[in-house]
């Protein structure tokens, strides 16, 4: 048995949840693909997954070899890398995670273009809005809003993006536009409520000048997607990150308000985890993303 065939077919039955779909990717038959399993649970002597005629799910032995299975992969990786023909063209699978919004508007199109420069490269691009754990979930690099709150992962500062103020056109029409600070709280607003936003106040700024106003809360959301169409739906006045709402305001869909109030900024990290030095798929693409966000109008 070729174990690391083995060790990688697993690894993509727990990631894509579906026996068909990993015979299709590998090109090789469904059979196959269910044999070579067989033979590695066999040779572990543990059940690794539990198949139904629907669906399938790792086992509790399961979930624990995935994480040292990963770590396995990756060393070989790294190793196969490292030398040869492979040390001039990178090739294997990266997994990159990052919040929906900010994945969508600014990682989807880089690692489009930089998948298109490194052909013998694949991508898992994993969003969401809630925080994972970097090792559990086997990513190599990863986009964190605010701090990373676990200590066992490593990060570097890409830049600071502000927080503003904005509504769509409708809102502004029934409502009024706000002249005032002190105005805003008179306004229906929807309210992201994922852990790196202030929930029950905004903390406007204007230079040395700070106001902390109670947002009319009529909507809360912890998805920032949601979030977005509320606000053009004129669901309320929302203070998001520019990145979330910059193609909207230059659609015409939302209107900035008082621009010369922001919410502070939100600092971004390039994060990994610190229990493994990154690849060499990794470090190409924290290079790219790097170079590519410097001078990013989306920062300040």
């Amino acid at each position: 048995m070729d174990v690391i065939a083995a060790y990688r077919i697993f690894v993509r039955l727990a990631e894509r949840g579906s026996f068909s779909a990993v015979a299709r990717e590998l090109q090789q038959s469904q059979p196959t693909v269910s044999r070579r399993l067989a033979e590695l649970e066999d040779y572990l002597g543990s059940k690794l997954i539990s198949r139904t005629t629907r669906s399938l799910s790792l086992t509790d032995e399961g979930q624990e070899f995935l994480a040292k299975a990963r770590e396995i992969l990756r060393l070989v990786d790294d190793a196969e890398q490292s030398v040869g023909a492979r040390a001039q063209a990178l090739s294997g699978r990266l997994r990159i995670f990052a919040p929906v919004s900010l994945g969508r508007v600014v990682l989807a199109p880089l690692l489009c273009r930089f998948l298109e420069k490194h052909p013998d490269i694949e991508a898992d691009l994993l969003l969401s809005d809630q925080p994972v754990d970097l090792v559990e979930s086997g990513i190599d690099v990863a986009l964190s809003v605010g701090f990373p709150r676990r200590r066992s992962d490593r990060a570097r500062k890409l830049g600071d993006v502000p927080l503003v103020l904005c509504g769509s056109p409708e809102l502004i029409r029934d409502h009024g536009t706000p002249r005032r600070i002190d105005q805003i709280s008179n306004l229906p607003a929807v309210v992201f409520i994922g852990p790196d936003m202030v929930h029950d106040n905004w903390r406007l700024e204007r230079g040395a000048e700070i106001r902390e106003i109670v947002p009319d809360a009529r909507l809360r959301s912890d998805s920032s997607e949601a979030v977005l169409a509320a606000l053009v739906e004129s669901a309320g006045i929302g203070l998001v990150p520019l990145w979330l709402v910059q193609d909207a305001i230059k659609q015409g869909k939302l209107w900035r308000l008082l621009p010369q109030w922001t919410g502070g900024v939100l600092p971004i990290h390039l994060a990994y985890p610190e229990s493994r030095t990154p690849n060499a798929r990794a470090r190409a693409f924290i290079d790219a993303l790097t170079k590519s966000l410097k001078g990013d109008k989306l920062f300040v």
